[in-house]
């Protein structure tokens, strides 16, 4: 285009003078060019620009948030501070957005990131499957450089493909007995403390995470405790994560270091010598095809997609410990809180004891029976709502993109490798969202009112491509403890209220435990 037109020009200054028609001609043809030469050009770079290519249709007005926010080492020092007086992470975020509304996008320690509390924003990052690596580096030393948390979405999709069928529900029906007998053993535990010293206090939040680990255990590699010492495991396990978490803000010291790195050796210990025995039992056992597969059996036996070849004994092992991690503490302290917001809420354990009773008489809960009693559901989608065990979930966005906010007068336009943070509890706890946020309801989750609830303002297991492939079987753990523990008990707190106080670690724990009561029930 450019050498058209300087030919133009030298074509126009060769004309004779005194040739108007000539002059008309190619005076006309010069300005053509010319004017192509300027078009052309602005209509590239309008369309580049455009929300067109976005398949976002325009609005009055869009914020553009382009801004690298690097924050310096003094800086992020300053924000980590700052969490730490705020009492962690969520009660920072909770600060910022107070103070910067829906979309948070300066203060964060993390570059390129934003937070966000705006349903039509999830609603349009529903399908996004790729994560920050760099928000997740710090679990390297644990699950490894290629762990399954920074899996981009198509290997992620890939990997869920493989072993999804080891969370459905066959397989959880068909491990259903198994647990409920291992929740019975803790039930008949507590059964005698209390007939032994009827004002004994349980540590619930301490039991249930042992409980937690070992169902965990059970359903993802059918664990023989015979061949597993869980005490040491879980001991070892509690190092290892209380290590990765202190880690990340450089308050690990140099003792704490050495059993960090001595339990993570451990435990991959076990697992290595886990993986010969189960490849042994898959040669030996005739009917290994016909096996409704774990996920051990599926890593040890199937390839692994993204190499096409066997998954290698150190990516099983980041993978077992990434799933174990994923379940454990989250189910762990998801138990205890729902006993908490019963102790606190009398006509609620009421209730729930009268369809517990009524559904069941006496005998035992199958698995269908925890599916029929709706109550029950309620009370515990209720409790995820109020104590969310996740703090928040992350999203990286590789390209350009508008994303529509709640404000309809406003979009975001967020530049290519920006990070996406949706703080669970402020979604929960937003009176936008949910009326009396802070008012236990489990009724909010009843047929007739669950209509109501926002969509995409619920999330304690996540949401879209990437939401907790575990989720109906952490839900169906959580109902036949909670239903074991009413069947027998009734429940009350055995520590001042002031003193349930909530921390984040790896999940939001009871910082002083859940001291609970328990009566036997004269029925």
């Amino acid at each position: 285009m450019f050498l058209l037109m300087i030919n133009c020009i030298q074509n126009y200054n060769e004309i004779p003078n005194n040739n108007p028609d000539y002059n008309d001609d190619y005076y006309n043809q010069f300005m053509i060019v010319v004017s192509l030469f300027l078009i052309i050009p602005s209509l590239y770079f309008l369309y580049r620009n455009s929300p067109r290519l976005l398949n976002v249709t325009p609005k009055a007005n869009v914020i553009i948030v382009d801004k690298k926010i690097s924050p310096d080492e003094n800086e992020k020092n300053e924000i980590f501070s700052e969490m730490s007086s705020c009492g962690g992470f969520i009660p920072y975020l909770r600060k910022l957005h107070k103070n910067q509304g829906n979309n948070v996008t300066s203060g964060l320690p993390y570059p390129n990131t934003i937070s966000v509390v705006d349903p039509m924003i999830v609603k349009a990052t529903l399908q996004v499957g790729d994560r920050p690596i760099e928000l997740f580096k710090f679990l390297e030393p644990f699950l490894g450089n290629d762990n399954l948390q920074i899996h981009d979405s198509k290997r992620a999709v890939e990997f869920r493909k493989v072993v999804g069928s080891c969370l459905g529900h066959d397989v959880i029906v068909a491990k259903y007995p198994t647990l409920r007998n291992l929740a019975l053993e803790f039930i008949e535990r507590w059964e005698k403390v209390v007939m032994n010293d009827k004002n004994s206090i349980i540590k619930m939040q301490e039991e249930c995470l042992e409980f937690s680990l070992r169902a965990t255990l059970n359903v993802i590699v059918s664990s023989n405790e015979e061949n597993l010492d869980v005490k040491t495991y879980k001991k070892s396990y509690d190092a290892v994560l209380s290590g990765l978490f202190d880690k990340q803000f450089g308050k690990l010291d140099t003792l704490h270091e050495e059993r960090f790195q001595e339990s993570i050796n451990y435990m991959k210990s076990v697992t290595c010598k886990l993986i010969d025995q189960r490849r042994n039992e898959l040669k030996t056992n005739n009917e290994g095809e016909n096996k409704m597969k774990d996920l051990f059996d599926i890593l040890v036996s199937e390839n692994d997609p993204h190499t096409g070849k066997p998954f290698t004994d150190a990516a099983i092992t980041h993978y077992m410990c990434g799933y174990t991690m994923a379940g454990y503490h989250t189910t762990g302290t998801a138990i205890p809180y729902t006993i908490f917001a019963i102790t606190q809420n009398h006509d609620v354990q009421v209730k729930l004891r009268e369809e517990i009773d009524k559904t069941l008489g006496g005998r035992l809960p199958t698995f269908d029976d925890l599916s029929s009693m709706e109550y029950l559901t309620q009370v515990v989608k209720e409790s995820l709502r109020v104590y969310a065990p996740a703090s928040f979930v992350a999203r990286l966005l590789k390209s350009e993109t508008i994303l529509p906010a709640m404000d309809e007068s406003k979009d975001l336009r967020l530049k290519a490798n920006t990070t996406i943070l949706y703080p669970i509890p402020l979604y929960h706890e937003d009176p936008k969202f949910f009326t009396q946020p802070e008012k236990f309801d489990p009724t909010r989750f009843s047929p007739d009112k669950i209509k109501n609830i926002e969509p995409n303002t619920y999330c304690p297991f996540g949401f879209g491509s990437r939401i907790c492939p575990a989720e109906r079987y952490a839900l169906m753990d959580i109902k036949m403890v909670i239903c074991l523990i009413l069947q027998k008990f009734n429940v009350k707190l055995a520590m001042k209220l002031e003193d349930f106080v909530i921390e984040e670690r790896f999940v939001n724990m009871a910082k002083n435990d859940v001291l609970i009561k328990l009566e036997l029930r004269s029925n």
